[in-house]
């Protein structure tokens, strides 16, 4: 062939497949409509995501109430997001995705201003979360009911004294600590007590060591582990939670797109439903005693442990799935006026548990307080350079991305900063997440390019503070009426734990094929 009669295809290709100019929140496939008979989009995502923030823990002090600083803690996770997207009639596509987590980390280390010692000549605090491991954990030489022994050695070197205090206050009546429940009887059926930490209320993997700068907690998922001894290991936990939608622009009701009406907003409304197939992130003890070598429960150590990714008390914090079903709906705007194009949407997404009878039969889907509602709100402007250029813009699209994006997440039970050192998920108080967005796309016909930052906020709240459980016939809360999850050494006010200083950042990479 040719040089000319190739440069001539080429052009020709180019031109037959105008660019969408909606922006990115309002984009919608088109297929079977006039020249334009089939959309398709075959996307590849990197994701990065870091957050730092401070722990703080409530505390009495003098009998006054103080927050005493704890952690400075630290996580970093890294994606790859296959995506594919696919116009089946005039502004209506359907989508699905599905995320794989390469890494995720979360580490923690006890603050500059935390001393951690119960005498500290230079005033600057110590550890609550050690004095309590102290105070109510069992005989450090593990004869106890639980089989095992959670009282730091170091307690005795830090000067805490040996003791094993039955009650919180220490004194009788109050509530206990390190109760071992009994299961609930319903419907002539034991139903589980909640969980395996259930009854080691102080059975955290904190560890008291600070030399090295070794995190005091540390825990690793996804489908890549690294040791700089040991070199890379691949475990089949990296697999996140599956997605698919409908999204489409109602331009046939009152013609909400400005290329088919220009005195018209493009409109996207989107729904979706993300499926739990990922392994659920289960912050519980793998391995509670060991008895010649071996688990009781029957679980050996694993190349995690090993690594040291799992600590000693054989914690192993599972995989990257959310154990939710979700799901989503949601309306964006957009509208072009030359050089900018402002856009503005909100979405609600409503989450319910998975029932895992055998992996957590304490996530009971029945339970509302594992129900997670979340509201996003995003707006912002595009600003479209190749506006002075009208025979370019249409075959090249550059656009500059700049816009705020927020989420309201409610009250709900799961996940936290200091789930995994705590070896349970935890009561999360209602936040709001805000980001600042800044991203640029390029479009040629059939390439798209898209990068993303983020960076951002989450506002101060409790990690957490269960409520001892429900007495609906005034007559105290009896056996049955006990929340399991409650843990008076963490949950009662005065004792409650609380991440502050966040500071989060994303980051997103997209290369976009268009057929």
């Amino acid at each position: 062939m040719r040089i000319g009669n190739t440069r001539a295809l080429v052009l020709a290709l180019v031109f037959a497949a105008p660019l969408a100019r909606a922006a990115e929140a309002t984009d919608v496939l088109d297929a079977i409509d006039g020249d334009d008979y089939f959309d398709a989009n075959a996307e590849l995502s990197y994701r990065a995501h870091t957050k730092t923030a401070k722990i703080t823990r409530e505390d009495i002090r003098a009998g006054k109430p103080v927050e005493v600083t704890e952690f400075q803690t630290f996580e970093h996770s890294h994606q790859v997001i296959p995506r594919i997207r696919i116009g089946v009639f005039q502004d209506i596509e359907i989508f699905a995705q599905l995320p794989l987590t390469a890494w995720e980390q979360r580490m923690g280390w006890f603050h500059p201003r935390n001393g951690n010692t119960a005498e500290d000549p230079n005033k600057k605090g110590y550890s609550t979360f050690l004095r309590d491991m102290c105070t109510y954990g069992q005989a450090s030489d593990g004869t106890n009911a639980n089989g095992a022994g959670v009282r730091p050695a170091e307690c005795d070197t830090q000067g805490y004294p040996a003791t094993e205090r039955a009650t919180l206050s220490g004194n009788e009546g109050s509530w206990p600590v390190n109760h071992e429940y009994s299961p609930i009887e319903k419907d002539g059926k034991l139903q589980p007590r909640g969980g395996d930490y259930t009854g080691r209320d102080t059975d955290w993997a904190i560890d008291p060591n600070r030399e090295n700068f070794n995190p005091q907690f540390n825990s690793v998922r996804g489908a890549v582990a690294y040791s700089l001894t040991d070199g890379f290991f691949l475990f089949p936990k990296g697999i996140g939670d599956a997605e698919v939608g409908l999204a489409f622009s109602p331009y046939t009701i009152g013609r909400f797109n400005d290329e088919r009406d220009s005195a018209m907003p493009t409109m996207r409304v989107e729904v979706k439903y993300q499926l739990p197939t990922g392994y659920i992130d289960t912050p519980g003890p793998g391995c509670q005693r060991i008895i010649d070598g071996k688990c009781v429960n029957g679980k050996f150590p694993t190349k995690r442990e090993q690594l040291k990714f799992v600590d000693a008390n054989k914690f192993d914090p599972g995989g990257v799935g959310s154990g939710l079903h979700r799901f989503s709906a949601g309306i964006a705007m957009s509208k072009r006026f030359k050089l900018m194009d402002p856009y503005m949407g909100i979405r609600y997404t409503l989450g319910v548990p998975q029932g895992y009878p055998n992996i957590a039969p304490e996530r009971d889907w029945k339970d509302f307080a594992f129900w997670s509602n979340v509201v996003n709100m995003q707006a912002g402007v595009e600003f479209a350079p190749l506006y002075a250029f009208p025979d370019l813009e249409k075959t090249v699209n550059f656009r500059i991305i700049t816009g705020l994006n927020a989420d309201y997440v409610a009250r709900h039970r799961g996940p936290s900063e200091m789930s995994d050192a705590l070896h349970k998920w935890t009561m999360v108080d209602h936040y709001v997440a805000v980001l600042g967005r800044l991203g640029l796309v390029l479009s040629v016909p059939f390439v798209t390019l898209r990068g993303l930052l983020e960076v951002g906020h989450e506002t101060p709240h409790f990690l957490t503070g269960e409520v001892a459980g429900r007495d609906p016939d005034g007559d105290g809360i009896s056996q049955k009426e006990i929340n399991v999850h409650y843990n008076a050494v963490l949950d009662t006010p005065g004792r409650r734990v609380k991440v502050t200083e966040t500071l989060v950042a994303n980051g997103m990479m997209t290369l976009a094929i268009t057929f």
